[in-house]
């Protein structure tokens, strides 16, 4: 065999290994890149996926907590609506007990007159019986003294009489009219109680609206953020995806480019060797 055909044989036997070398090579680099970039990808995955339940985890635990604190503010309330109800009703019933002992006390000071009423009956028609026997005695005895005295005493004794009733009766109605005012004066002082009450009621029903208000308006801020956070995690995500990946299209373009000018180099070398024909 002439010895350019060996050299030849030789050269594309050269070429040849190192272009097999080359391929297996860059076969090589881009499995190890295309798994390394997998591996990347599935790493930042797991990693934006924990953050993402550790973030819908906290928003859960503070809706969670938000919840107990509504649930526990109600209970509040419902006690204090409770308690403002007793205090209502026993204030009723102190009232109720009130103007049932005055009615009372009324018809008792009625019956006490009625009996005085009575008895002073009794005794002035005992007196008059009394005088009338004592007249006629007189009338007995001496007709014109003892009647003139006895008229002079009956007058006496109508007088008294009717003086006692009159100041009975003015007494009476003094103590109507003080328990009259009385009771005003009590349901006055009952209903500046119930309007206390109501508004403190009212205070506390506009305060847990507006506290109910704003725990809503926090938890939504809350989810917004976690929401916004999110969104950020999965752009940032993309945004890596995209850059591993023009990464990677540029690491193997380089490496193409640097396997061209093997090529072509191996090329020049082997027609470099060639004899001139």
């Amino acid at each position: 065999m002439p010895r350019s055909e060996v050299v030849r044989a030789a050269a594309q036997a050269h070429e040849s290994a190192q272009a097999s070398s080359g391929v297996r090579a860059a076969a090589q680099a881009h499995e190890n890149a295309q798994a390394s970039s997998g591996a990347r990808a599935a790493a930042q995955a797991h990693e934006n996926a924990q953050a993402s339940s550790g973030v819908r985890a906290a928003a859960q635990a503070h809706e969670s907590a938000q919840a107990s604190s509504c649930v526990r503010a109600a209970a509040q309330a419902h006690e204090n609506a409770q308690v403002s109800s007793g205090v209502r009703a026993a204030a009723q019933a102190h009232e109720n007990a009130q103007a049932s002992s005055g009615v009372r006390a009324a018809a008792q000071a009625h019956e006490n007159a009625q009996v005085s009423s009575g008895v002073r009956a009794a005794a002035q028609a005992h007196e008059a019986s009394s005088g009338v026997r004592a007249a006629a005695q007189a009338h007995e005895n001496a007709q014109a003294s003892s009647g003139v005295r006895a008229a002079v005493q009956a007058h006496e004794n109508a007088q008294a009489s009717s003086g006692v009733r009159a100041a009975a009766q003015a007494h009476e109605n003094a103590q109507a009219s003080s328990g009259v005012r009385a009771a005003a004066q009590a349901h006055e002082a009952s209903s500046g109680v119930r309007a206390a009450a109501q508004a403190h009621e009212n205070a506390q029903v506009s305060s847990g609206v507006r506290a109910a208000a704003q725990a809503h308006e926090a938890s939504s801020g809350v989810r917004a953020a976690a929401q916004a956070h999110e969104n950020a995690q999965a752009r940032s995500g993309v945004r890596a995806a995209a850059q591993a990946h023009e990464s990677a299209q540029v690491s193997s373009g380089v490496r193409a480019g640097a396997q061209a000018h093997e090529n072509a180099q191996a090329s020049s070398g082997v027609r470099v060797g060639q004899p001139k024909r």
